[in-house]
Order: structure tokens, then sequence, then C-alpha cells
């Protein structure tokens, strides 16, 4: 009879250990679902942000494109007016020479043949 109690006892321990190990696991299983449900859920989020951040570097290239490609061809006509300009300005720079080289000949030619000073004398009083 006493036997019987502690065997009854020993296995309502039993059951209860056993009872308490399914609780356990089911918990545990609850909780590995809601961390892997967190999880997906964080990699969903991450995975938009990304998308949204690699579509707003590719507006971004896609305008920096454009702007180079505007401010490419100003900067293209730009450096064609520079360029323009410069040759003008070596042009005149020759021209300047020539009247100057024109000028010292002139100096010269006066300066070694004084009867061309009076002849032009004459000719600028006419």
């Amino acid at each position: 009879s006493e036997m019987c109690i502690r065997d009854r006892a020993k296995t309502a321990a039993e059951e209860q250990v056993i009872e308490m190990r399914a609780a356990w696991d089911e918990n545990v299983r609850a909780l590995e679902h809601t961390h892997l449900d967190g999880v997906a859920a964080l990699r969903q989020e991450l995975e938009a942000q990304r998308e949204g951040a690699e579509a707003e570097t590719q507006e971004l290239k896609a305008r920096l494109e454009q702007c180079e490609g505007v401010f490419g061809s100003k900067c293209a006509i730009l450096e064609r007016n520079l360029a323009n300009a410069e040759a003008e300005v070596d042009e005149v720079d020759k021209m300047l020479d020539q009247v100057q080289t024109a000028l010292s000949s002139h100096h010269t030619v006066v300066r070694e043949h004084p009867g061309l000073q009076i002849l032009l004398r004459v000719l600028g009083t006419r």
C-alpha cells in the first residue's frame, strides 16, 4: 500500500516533469518563432531601406550625369570661346609686333637719311 502510494507519487511527479518539459519546449518554440519573425521583419525593413537608398543613389547619379552634361557642354562652349579669344589676342599681338617693327624701321630710315626728314615734313604739311 505504501509502495503503491510511492509509485503513484513517483508517477505523478514524472507526469508533472513531462508536462513541465512540454510547456518549456512550447515556450522555447514560441520564443524561437517570435525571434525568427522579428529577424524576418527586420530583414524586410532593411532590404526596403537598401532598395530606397539604391533608388536614391541611382537618381542622384542620373541628376549628376545630367548636370555634367549641361555644364560640360557649357564648359566646352566657354573653352572654345576662350581659345578663340586667345587666338584673336595672338593675332593682335602679331599685328602690334609688325607695327612696332615698321615703326622701328621707319625711325631708322629717317635717322639715317636726313633728306627724308625734310621730305616727310614737306609732305606732312600738304
